[in-house]
């Protein structure tokens, strides 16, 4: 495993981790349609998380998050469960952003549960896992920098606020999945990731592997 921190425009440092036959998923160039309602699709991505006491402490990076470490490598055709960090390194950042075998992806802890979601905005690619978390309908959604479009971290659908015939707020409704989200789960003492290679594009793959 091979690891170099690399910079995007928003400030942010990850540090990349090549990890041998993890398998990439293809990438979709369809444009965001804010009238489509289909349903939404990608897994649950969480688990839940209690700090350790004797774990490691964050190392903060300039955006105040944290940077992960990979220790694991896949084997031939297979997909494996890669180390990120330990317990204690998410629960004082709050969130790990790190480079999976070329794929931007960002950990998040969220009311005690740890989301992995791709780091760039579907949109247009903008830094949407340093944005600020929501509660929206009584789910969890990053709101990104850029353009201010909402994610929920646990399923990466996009959502939006509806208008009635009057042109009147109705509640918040979901287009659909928008972001490839991630496993992401507690083992012993490590928070660990497993990439999503499900063969179906979501938007958001144009940029993860860019």
């Amino acid at each position: 495993v091979s690891g170099a921190a690399l910079n995007d425009d928003a400030g942010g440092t990850w540090v990349a981790m090549e990890v041998a036959d993890v398998g990439s998923v293809a990438a979709s160039h369809a444009d965001d349609n804010p009238t489509d309602h289909g349903d939404a699709s990608g897994g649950l991505a969480e688990g839940r998380l209690e700090a350790r006491e004797g774990d490691d402490a964050a190392t903060a990076n300039p955006t105040g998050d944290s940077v992960g470490r990979s220790t694991a490598r896949a084997g031939a055709g297979s997909v494996q469960r890669v180390h990120v960090c330990t317990a204690t390194k998410l629960v004082d950042a709050g969130r790990v952003h790190v480079e999976v075998n070329g794929r931007a992806v960002s950990v998040l802890l969220v009311d005690g549960a740890v989301h992995c979601i791709d780091t760039h905005c579907y949109h247009g690619g903008g830094p949407l896992a340093m944005g600020d978390i929501e509660d929206i309908g009584g789910r969890a959604a990053l709101v990104c920098p850029w353009h201010g479009y909402r994610v929920t971290v646990a399923s990466g659908e996009k959502l939006y606020e509806g208008l009635d015939d009057k042109f009147r707020p109705c509640g918040w409704k979901s287009v659909g999945t928008r972001q490839r989200v991630h496993t992401a789960a507690r083992i012993d003492d490590g928070i660990y990731v497993t990439l999503n290679t499900d063969p179906t594009p979501v938007e958001s793959d144009r940029y993860a592997c860019a």
